[in-house]
């Protein structure tokens, strides 16, 4: 069941604004979607003559976010990455000023509904998390599978696959079982919250890879 402020939100219009920064390029909606804007580009192209000056014209589409290891959403935008949280606040609030962040209200990081977003400190965002449960560290010395292959800790498996305790750490403190980014690529799994048959299947997969 939806709650109220799920129905709420499907009730109202999707609005959009300009991406601060990006006016003529970009926009920015209060459901937290980022879309590029119909445009042209002037580009030189090459004939027999030589070059001359060409226009090509862009037709604007909804872009598609990427997550990052804490399940953070971001779009890019002239081959930067902007968290669309942040493009949210700066369009429908207001600029962030230095040392301020945005808190996500409900506690999923996933959810840029304007509704769910607040400028806050660095302490307050803090003690949010903390309010919510969502601080907790991932207990290092817990069984992990991490590419189908076993793992008595963290530890052990960062040493085996080189990917860092951090990272693995708040893969699975996020439940991200599949985590995608420029350095890494890799599937982790809580061993405990496994069913037996999954356990099983995943101890004799690590046999067989030993042997």
């Amino acid at each position: 069941m939806k709650s109220f402020k799920e129905q709420f939100i499907a009730t109202c219009d999707e609005v959009w604004l300009p991406v601060v920064g990006f006016e003529k390029e970009y926009e920015v909606s209060n459901f937290g979607n980022v879309r590029s804007l119909d445009r042209d580009i002037e580009y030189l192209q090459k004939n027999q003559y030589g070059e001359v000056l060409a226009v090509k014209h862009l037709k604007g589409k909804k872009l598609t976010p990427r997550h990052n290891i804490n399940g953070r959403r971001r779009v890019q935008l002239k081959n930067k990455d902007y968290y669309i949280y942040r493009l949210v606040v700066e369009a429908f609030i207001r600029p962030l000023q230095d040392k301020e962040e945005v808190n996500h209200i409900d506690g999923n990081k996933e959810n840029d509904c304007l509704y769910n977003l607040e400028i806050c400190s660095r302490v307050e965002n803090e003690d949010h998390a903390i309010l919510l449960g969502l601080n907790d560290t991932f207990d290092l010395s817990k069984k992990v599978v991490v590419n189908n292959t076993l793992y008595n800790s963290l530890g052990e498996a960062a040493r085996n696959t080189g990917i860092s305790k951090t990272i693995l750490s708040k893969a699975l403190q996020n439940n991200r079982n599949y985590y995608e980014g420029s350095k890494y690529s890799f599937q982790i799994f809580d061993f405990t919250k496994l069913t037996k048959e999954q356990q099983d299947d995943v101890i004799a997969r690590t046999i067989h890879q030993k042997l």
